[in-house]
């Protein structure tokens, strides 16, 4: 599931929960679990079709878990990093 045009997005890093209102129909707003508790939200365009992507990395075992918008039925899990990493945003424009 892809993350629509979104006003407020939230995480809930103790449950996993994903709050989305969309901006195309703000009455219908999107309540997803992805990940586990004490993941870090890290949404981005994983798979470059211009959207959003629901996606958490596991700091205890460096994993990274994406629902990419073009195949939401294809979860990527890929361990990239080491134990105890942090992962940051790419710059805006590049």
């Amino acid at each position: 599931m892809a993350m629509a045009r979104r006003i407020s997005p939230f995480f809930d890093p103790s449950t996993a929960y994903w709050y989305v209102i969309p901006s195309s129909n703000p009455s219908a707003p999107i309540v997803y679990q992805w990940g586990y508790p004490g993941n870090i939200p890290v949404p981005g365009d994983y798979d470059g079709d211009g959207k959003t992507d629901f996606a958490v990395f596991d700091p205890s075992a460096a994993y990274w878990y994406v629902i990419p918008s073009s195949n939401p039925s294809a979860p990527i899990v890929h361990q990239w990093g080491t134990i105890g990493d942090v992962p940051i945003e790419k710059p805006i424009g590049q």
